[in-house]
């Protein structure tokens, strides 16, 4: 993510918003595109820690495949489509967005390897070798991406990626083999697919609950401003690194210990001691990178200095979504997951709702898209670990109380960023008021850290 992160700006700096605009646009029909095999693929994350977990190697085997087989398949379709697609609107297209899309046919194909590999990985726990792939794929995008923006603008980035998902995929052969093929079993395939369908709906709808913001910042203010506001969206993207890799560790072990006892009791501790770590991590990091991302901006990208304001917005609301990915996989082991989708579909119209009336009725601009998703995200959090929490026994009332009492510090990093937006310090940088922001979020960090260690301090004095 970081690496991404540092892509994103240097891109920034060699294009013009309109044509970071452009590069958004591909990038949309890539990340759509992993939606292809309705989710098939992605089931495996939870099959294969629960195989380990039954002492059940045959099924790992058979599971490593099908998470390849029904990946490739969908997206050779996809891509086939796609080429037909921009053959028939050949005329009608921007060459340079004709020349991404033509790329984006590749990029699918590629990257669908590139993720059934990933995703092997993560569910069998070779946090190594997934950590190896998934730098040498940031790695090799972000200098082919740079390079190729440097020599041939928008077609170069597109180039670039094409190069590095295809060095990603032999990165990924050399660590774990090519799975061995195995017969296509009926019952497999049905349970996949009861599984699989429902968490490709839940994980499309959970995309565009963070990505919607992109469609509607190109519907309600032009692919120009898509671009500036793309800043926002990579700076959200590495804030969202802690809470993926703690899931990344943790989720696997969940699974597991779920298919070795089978009940919700057994990961209980799987469960909340992620939202204990994120809900003391987080603070003081958003703090940090509200003072850093701007400082950026203004130094190396002029350009995206409308940026600022809503990415300080967007960073406090993505509290609230990070701390929701700590119990993001519970439901997944309990197989029910499926309770989740409507709670997502409900938030994306929350999120264009309140779009529509920040940007299109109140004129807030990107600051509106901003401050859309961070109310949207409050929501989303509230509702979702309501339900996580009603499986461990819990009355509505009581998993509200249980929130509100883990979010507080969401709600004294907003209350931060109100005041800096009534004085009106939101899109500016000034270190003093910066300080003003940090040092609140820093005093009460320190004192939660010291307050939770003072039981184990008293244990160790006895």
């Amino acid at each position: 993510m970081g690496l991404q992160l540092v892509r994103g700006v240097l891109l920034a700096s060699l294009l013009t918003p309109a044509e970071f605009g452009v590069v958004a646009v591909v990038g949309i029909v890539t990340s759509y595109s992993t939606y292809a095999d309705l989710g098939l693929s992605a089931a495996v994350i939870r099959q294969i820690p629960i195989a380990e977990g039954a002492q059940d190697t045959a099924g790992v085997r058979i599971w490593r495949w099908y998470a390849l087989f029904f990946k490739l398949a969908a997206e050779f379709a996809l891509s086939a489509v796609l080429l037909g697609v921009v053959l028939l609107q050949w005329d009608s297209l921007r060459p340079d967005l004709r020349f991404g899309l033509l790329t984006a046919a590749f990029v699918c194909v590629l990257q669908g390897v590139v993720v059934a590999q990933q995703t092997v990985f993560e569910a069998m726990r070779q946090f190594g070798r997934s950590a190896v792939l998934l730098t040498s794929f940031f790695g090799l995008n972000l200098v082919a991406g740079v390079l190729g923006a440097r020599l041939m603008g928008t077609r170069g980035v597109f180039l670039g990626q094409v190069v590095a998902f295809a060095v990603a995929v032999v990165v990924g052969v050399a660590l774990g083999g090519w799975a061995a093929r195995e017969p296509l079993q009926r019952e497999r395939v049905r349970l996949l697919a009861r599984i699989g369908i429902p968490l490709a709906v839940l994980n499309f709808f959970a995309y565009n609950l963070v990505y919607v913001d992109q469609v509607m910042v190109a519907a309600l203010l032009g692919r120009s401003s898509l671009g500036t506001y793309m800043m926002v969206l990579y700076v959200g993207s590495a804030l969202g690194a802690l809470p993926l890799a703690l899931g990344g560790v943790v989720s696997p072990m969940l699974m597991e210990r779920y298919g070795a006892e089978g009940n919700a009791e057994a990961i209980r501790e799987y469960t909340w001691r992620p939202v204990r770590v994120l809900a003391l991590a987080l603070p003081p990091l958003i703090a940090l990178m509200w003072i850093a991302a701007p400082a950026v901006v203004t130094l190396l990208l002029p350009l995206y200095a409308e940026s600022i304001a809503p990415m300080r917005i967007y960073l406090t609301g993505l509290f609230f979504y990070c701390l929701n990915l700590g119990v993001s996989s519970t439901l997944l082991a309990l197989n029910k997951h499926l309770f989740n989708v409507p709670i997502v579909i409900a938030c994306i119209g929350v999120n264009v709702g309140l779009d529509i009336v920040f940007v299109g009725h109140l004129g807030w601009g990107l600051n509106g898209i901003a401050l859309g998703s961070a109310v949207t995200y409050f929501v989303y959090w509230m509702a979702h670990t309501t339900l996580v929490r009603r499986y461990y026994h819990q009355r509505i009332v009581d998993a509200v109380a249980r929130n509100l009492v883990s979010g507080w510090p969401g709600f004294m990093l907003a209350a931060l960023v109100v005041l800096a937006w009534r004085l009106g310090y939101l899109d500016i940088s000034r270190p003093l008021v910066e300080m003003v922001y940090l040092a609140p979020v820093l005093v009460v960090t320190v004192v939660r850290v010291s307050w939770a260690r003072l039981p184990r301090l008293a244990h160790t004095g006895r």
